[in-house]
């Protein structure tokens, strides 16, 4: 298979992010028109720019609002506006369950081993009723391979995702131990680029 990169891009951020609040699945709120957020963004696509090959690139999303938004953006400013980006299912948020719309305070209060977990041991988190930081990185993971089987000719691959997808597809690539997530700091419309060589993920910066 011939080298490209993947861009994995988290999304804008949106009301929820400010106020803290573990969106999960059940809210698909709207990015904020943040003009420092997007100039931000901006920033970092110009940076990269020149290193993207856009003569055939594929794109996906996760299926929420605000990857698609962030995606409609970054088509926008690389000249890619009708190329459509496909969801893809394994890109989800993490499902937290009945955690979903509180805040760490509130699921400290409310979940006292889940928040333990959460704070001292993040391998061993089990959301109530929702995933584990395994369960995300298993179906990231077969997601990403799912991707890059699919997408043999593309030029580069842009992903647009959530920030512990892109951590817990980081860390299986590096083959970090998942108690290390609080470490790995990506903000909102952070980018994680990866290099593809002979079948092999090599995380090259990050953004």
């Amino acid at each position: 298979m011939s080298d490209k990169e993947l861009y994995l891009i988290r999304h804008l951020p949106t009301s929820m992010n400010k106020s803290g609040v573990y969106m999960g699945r059940e809210h698909d709120p709207e990015i904020l028109k943040d003009e420092v957020e997007i100039k931000k963004l901006i920033r970092r696509i110009e940076f990269i720019k020149g290193d993207i090959d856009i003569s055939n690139p594929a794109i996906f999303s996760s299926p929420a609002l605000r990857c698609r938004q962030t995606a409609d953006l970054v088509k926008d400013l690389l000249g890619l506006k009708d190329l459509d980006a496909k969801v893809e299912e394994g890109l989800k948020e993490t499902d937290f369950g009945e955690a979903s719309g509180l805040t760490v305070q509130q699921i400290m209060e409310k979940y006292p081993l889940v928040g333990d977990a959460w704070r001292n041991k993040q391998s061993k988190t089990h959301f109530p009723n929702g995933e584990t930081y395994h369960d995300v990185q298993n179906r990231a993971y077969q997601s990403l391979e799912n991707i890059v089987e699919t997408s043999k000719d593309a030029s580069a691959i842009l992903i647009f995702t959530h920030v512990d997808v892109i951590k817990m597809i980081i860390f299986k690539i590096l083959d970090i131990d998942i108690d290390n997530k609080p470490l790995l700091i990506l903000e909102n419309g952070g980018i994680a680029v990866i290099a593809l060589s002979k079948d092999k993920l090599k995380l090259k910066k990050l953004i």
